[in-house]
């Protein structure tokens, strides 16, 4: 081996294994976890994702064998007996053809009083958008809000609109406004839903998702707009079997982002703003993942101890905790049942002492000491300063008398302010 000497310095040349030694940050999760995160869908699916959107959580093990209660509850058909592949004939480009439809009655209202779903779906993209509506009559306020976004979104018009024969699309208003924009109407046959089969499927997969998410974190019905919400933006940020890219990129030429993704119903704790808290408030509230802000960076969690929907953007949620441990540890402590005492902190006692702490509507009841030492209680002085004991340690005597007479001193000051409150009376 030979080294060449430049000034101080020898430059000596070394041949390196041609091995690339390679390190990933990137955490993998258990594939039941990603599962619920995508809105359940299937395995294949998520493996057309992976090259289709950024920050795609990657899986731990494999799901070959993964059986889903959600999916079995939200799910579950009949096998088909014969399946023939469906021609269909796509419109041009985005915008050119809306097909639309309106779900419900649901049996539940939601807590802002909706009982129906409209959804708009592009034809070319596949791409949904869904509003909910109190009464079939909002329809037409929802499509114009829907006309705004979308036009302002893609820089396209909307050319035709298909719809079936229901009275919220054939209204004189409705007729009259597609006239003036200069959108034609595509109305299918009375009875044959068939002709309007997209927008048909496209309700019928939100609301097995929406079933599915619900059922899998045991979430009250009334939160099934919040469900279908979650589930309309999974849907347009995931591949399906007629585009090869997801739809959200085929309108906003971008690919999705989903590196934010989380269970729906997952349970959490919400960062609660110095402003809205203070000195001794505990910092989180407890809460339940309810789904994505368009247009905001953050998300839509339910406060489980006062009911209220808020969007919040620092959350810490427990994906893979049990609903039933989370509820325990909401409701155990509440004996009593009363629904305005949120639940104490345990907080360990010293020894020697116990602590009890109860929050009733953010007010703090002081800390109680109860005093269980068996140590002598030396009374306090009768002047008003406030003094600090002093800690004396005494050699141990076998000694009678040097015995009793450390008695006598230790017992004086009670036996002389014994003595001075008699003479007072």
């Amino acid at each position: 081996m030979e080294a060449k000497r430049c000034g101080n310095v020898y430059k000596l040349k070394t041949v390196g294994d041609e091995v690339c030694h390679a390190a990933t940050t990137s955490r993998k999760e258990p594939w039941a976890v990603v599962h619920a995160r995508l809105g359940h869908i299937p395995f294949k699916r998520y493996e057309q994702l992976l090259t289709m959107a950024d920050g795609v959580p990657r899986i731990a093990d494999e799901a070959s064998d993964h059986v889903c209660a959600g999916c079995c509850m939200g799910k579950m058909r009949e096998d088909n007996f014969s399946r023939s592949p469906e021609k269909t004939v796509k419109s041009a480009g985005v915008l050119d053809l809306i097909h639309s439809d309106v779900m419900g009655p649901m049996q539940t209202k939601t807590p802002g009083g909706c009982t129906y779903a409209v959804t708009f779906i592009d034809d070319f993209a596949r791409h949904v958008t869904v509003y909910f509506v109190k009464k079939k009559a909002e329809v037409l306020k929802k499509f114009k809000m829907f006309k705004a976004d979308m036009e302002n979104a893609t820089g396209r018009k909307i050319k035709r609109f298909r719809s079936d024969n229901g009275g919220e699309y054939a209204g004189r208003l409705f007729k009259e406004y597609l006239a003036k924009q200069g959108i034609r109407h595509e109305k299918t046959v009375p009875y044959t839903p068939q002709q309007n089969g997209l927008a048909e499927r496209m309700n019928r997969s939100l609301v097995e998702m929406a079933r599915c998410m619900l059922y899998h974190e045991g979430i009250d019905k009334k939160w099934w707009a919040e469900a279908v919400n979650t589930s309309a933006w999974i849907i347009n940020r995931i591949p399906n079997t007629v585009t090869v890219k997801t739809l959200y990129e085929i309108v906003y030429q971008k690919k999705p982002q989903l590196k934010n993704l989380k269970v729906f119903g997952a349970l959490g704790y919400g960062h609660i703003p110095d402003e809205k808290r203070r000195k001794l408030d505990a910092k989180a509230f407890k809460c339940r993942f309810l789904g994505y802000e368009d247009g905001v960076k953050g998300y839509r969690v339910l406060n489980v101890e006062t009911g209220q929907v808020k969007i919040v953007r620092t959350v810490k949620f427990m994906e893979t905790t049990s609903t039933g441990d989370f509820m325990t540890e909401v409701d155990g402590d509440d004996k009593d049942g009363d629904e305005d005492v949120a639940t104490p902190h345990a907080i360990a006692p010293s020894r020697g002492q116990t602590q009890t702490l109860t929050i009733f509507n953010d007010e703090v009841v002081p800390l109680q000491h109860e005093v269980t030492t068996e140590t002598a209680i030396v009374p306090a002085p009768s002047h008003p300063m406030i003094t600090r004991s002093r800690t004396r340690y005494i050699e141990e005597t076998t000694d009678p008398e040097e015995a009793e007479g450390r008695k006598k001193q230790i017992v004086a000051p009670s036996a002389i302010g014994t003595k001075r409150q008699k003479e007072a009376n």
